[in-house]
C-alpha cells in the first residue's frame, strides 16, 4: 500500500496526538487550579514526546524539522483547548 501524502500523514499523526490526550485519565477534583495547569501542561507535553519520537517516524515524517514540529504542538495544544472548554461548559474537572 503506498504512503499517504505528507500532509495527509501528518493530518494522521495530528489526529493520534488528539487520541493520546483524549486517553489521558481524569483528573482529580480537588486539585487547585495551579496544580490542574500544570497537570496539563505535563501531558501536552509528554504528548509531544511521544508524537515526536514514536508517532511522527512512523508516517515518515522528520520530528525534527520545525514544520513538523509546530505543527505536533498545534495538535496538542488545539486537543488541551478543546478539553479546558469541555470543562468550562460542563463544570467538571478531568
Amino acid at each position: 500500500m503506498p504512503m499517504p501524502d505528507a500532509e495527509t500523514r501528518q493530518e494522521m499523526v495530528d489526529e493520534r496526538v488528539c487520541r493520546i490526550l483524549e486517553a489521558l485519565p481524569p483528573r482529580d477534583e480537588s486539585m487547585g487550579e495551579d496544580d490542574l495547569i500544570a497537570a496539563y501542561l505535563a501531558d501536552e507535553w509528554a504528548c509531544l514526546e511521544v508524537a515526536a519520537v514514536v508517532i511522527a517516524p512512523m508516517f515518515g515524517l522528520d520530528a525534527r524539522d520545525p514544520a513538523v514540529i509546530e505543527r505536533l504542538k498545534r495538535a496538542a495544544h488545539g486537543a488541551l483547548k478543546a478539553e479546558c472548554r469541555r470543562i468550562g461548559r460542563e463544570g467538571d474537572v478531568r
